[in-house]
């Protein structure tokens, strides 16, 4: 168990905007300012489970996304240099016990697995291109397989305990194109779209950026909290599509931004990536970073068709910071920041730290995470 405490003190003053009584219930805005000067990181990390790669299991970096944990210990991940595969790791950190190659219903081509994620008691659900859904068993038995051509890019998404999900997602429905968190029952069969974002949002990039958002359900399964990449605000919606709250924090480490600078230029804008509620309704938030002593490092390859950066390499432009806040008061409970990429999942939270081992492979761990008692 590892304890982080030395961190940051976070006094943190809030202004409400907006209308009175009622009105204001639905449009709140609590805006969430101060640099803190003393350092206060009241968050328990338990490890919970490694997984490595190797030869076979091609990971990167990139797989913290693409990664989840069943109810009996194993640790379900999709690497993505190996387009379809699907591995499950139980007791061997480096060696999966079940792995699967997914598949289209119809042309039998290997599918870009886009989300995993486990449905409580029940099997693994898996969102891929295009518009594919499977249910596999813990042994890697595929239960059913399902294709939504109305369903385009898929990104985060969270799922709920009678099955259905909220998605981040380009879909081809009428009245949906424009809107990308969506309510879609178990069968993928969309039943809300969300509204898209609130009127004193920044300007967003003119590229994919505009239709990617993070996600983080709440506890009570009643409303979802989403964010773009580009400015360190957050919204509650309830999942009928009411605009709930909007938290939006104003510190100098997260200017909003609509341009991104490449790593081989200067240092990169902050980026709001994952985010996971605990079961106390908290919001728990992840932020990309320059690293303090960022160096201009350009592609080993750039002609490569998908030019990752190694997990070492992003350790050095990178820093992350995870933050947890109150939101019915505004509080920021806890300010952390790690060396290198981090990322948290639901359900526990948990947070995954990435590694590279001696042998260069890219190593996963995962810590289940919660703020210290104050006992």
């Amino acid at each position: 168990m590892i304890t982080w405490k030395n961190r940051l003190a976070v006094p943190a003053a809030f202004v409400i905007l907006g209308a009175s009584g009622a009105t204001a219930a639905a449009q709140e805005v609590l805006v969430i300012d101060g640099t803190p000067e003393a350092a206060a990181c009241p968050v328990v990390e338990e490890l919970v489970g490694t997984v490595e790669g190797g030869p076979d299991v091609p990971l990167t970096s990139r797989e913290m996304s693409l990664l989840a944990l069943d109810p009996d210990g194993g640790i379900w991940v999709a690497p993505e240099g190996a387009r379809g595969l699907l591995v499950r790791y139980g007791s061997d950190e480096s060696v999966p016990e079940v792995r699967i190659e997914a598949r289209t219903p119809v042309t039998d081509l290997p599918i870009f697995i886009r989300s995993l994620a486990w449905l409580p008691g029940d099997a693994l659900s898996v969102l891929g291109s295009p518009g594919i859904h499977l249910r596999i068993e813990h042994d890697g038995e595929i239960r059913s397989r399902s294709s939504h051509p109305a369903i385009d890019y898929v990104g985060s998404v969270q799922l709920l305990s009678d099955g259905s999900y909220v998605m981040n997602a380009q879909v081809n429905a009428p009245g949906s194109r424009a809107r990308s968190v969506h309510l879609v029952d178990s069968d993928g069969m969309i039943v809300q779209s969300l509204p898209g974002p609130p009127v004193d949002a920044v300007t967003l990039p003119a590229d994919q950026m505009p239709y990617v958002r993070s996600l983080a359900l709440t506890p009570d399964e009643t409303g979802v909290w989403t964010a773009s990449r580009n400015q360190y605000q957050v919204t509650l919606w309830s999942l009928d599509g009411v605009h709930v709250r909007t938290l939006r924090r104003e510190v100098e480490w997260f200017e909003p931004w609509t341009e991104a600078t490449s790593p081989a230029v200067g240092p990169p804008p902050p980026r709001l990536g994952s985010m996971a509620t605990d079961p106390e309704g908290r919001l728990w938030t992840q932020i990309l970073v320059a690293d303090p002593n960022f160096e201009v490092r350009p592609p080993a390859d750039p002609t490569a068709a998908t030019p990752h950066v190694p997990v070492d390499e992003v350790s050095r432009q990178h820093d992350a910071i995870v933050e947890v806040l109150e939101p019915g008061s505004g509080t920021v409970l806890a300010h952390c920041r790690f060396p290198g990429p981090v990322r948290l999942l639901p359900g526990g939270p948990w947070l995954i730290r990435p590694s590279i081992t001696s042998e260069g492979h890219q190593r996963f761990r995962i810590f289940r995470v919660e703020l210290a008692s104050d006992g």
